[in-house]
């Protein structure tokens, strides 16, 4: 589990988010729910919360 804060300067807010790593041998899968304003309580990637899938090898 990873926990981290962000602030937007744009939109002077702060944010954050909340993501569940799975680390294989050389194959790493990365899912996470973001948010760019913690206030707005709605799923959008440009004002609210968002979720994100990243997977990718390491050499």
């Amino acid at each position: 589990m990873i926990l981290g804060p962000i602030y937007n300067f744009n939109t002077r807010s702060i944010g954050g988010y909340l993501s569940y790593a799975m680390v294989f041998d050389k194959f790493v899968v990365q899912a996470s729910l973001e948010t760019k304003n913690l206030s707005e309580f709605k799923f959008s990637a440009s004002e609210g919360y968002f979720s994100s899938i990243h997977a990718y090898w390491r050499f």
